[in-house]
């Protein structure tokens, strides 16, 4: 889905919803893309609502309850850069001003809504980017899969490490 729940409450809660659609009829492709991803974005929005009023808040500096793309920067620091090396900053960078584009008013705004969006499409970028490229590690180093759920947080920026240390001629 390229959601992550964070708390056990969303967990369940996103369970049930896919259960339930499941139990009513076989899930093909279109319903999935069409009924599951929608439904389970609302939840997670709804879910989430309290929370995201507070982060808007803090985000929102100048207090005029409209975030701008320079409030926006923490944003993407904050949310959308962990993990990941230089190509898929900029990757990232382009997704999520891409995004914020997209959601902005004719001035370049966003209200609260079009925050809880810009958040939740850019959480799905990344986490959807940080499996490609964690799925890149493993193939290329040979590692497996236990390994790399150990490593998950770092493994990304360890890689990009190691290569860059390995390119400048540091002895490992």
């Amino acid at each position: 889905l390229g959601h992550v729940t964070t708390t056990q409450r969303e967990y369940k809660e996103v369970k049930a919803v896919c259960e339930e659609i499941a139990e009513t009829d076989e899930v093909d492709f279109a319903r999935f893309v069409f009924e599951v991803v929608p439904n389970v974005r609302r939840l997670l929005l709804s879910l989430r609502e309290e929370s995201m009023r507070l982060e808007f808040r803090a985000f929102d500096q100048d207090r005029n309850k409209y975030l701008d793309e320079s409030e926006c920067e923490a944003i993407y620091e904050r949310f959308c850069t962990h993990n990941l090396d230089q190509e898929s900053l900029d990757v990232m960078f382009t997704e999520f001003t891409n995004l914020f584009r997209k959601f902005a008013d004719k001035e370049g705004r966003l209200d609260f809504a079009g925050f809880q969006v810009l958040i939740a499409r850019s959480q799905e970028a990344y986490n959807k980017l940080v499996a490609k490229r964690k799925l890149e590690v493993q193939n290329t180093w040979g590692v497996s899969d236990e390994t790399a759920q150990l490593h998950v947080e770092e493994l990304v920026v360890m890689c990009e490490s190691f290569t860059l240390a390995r390119g400048s001629g540091f002895a490992l």
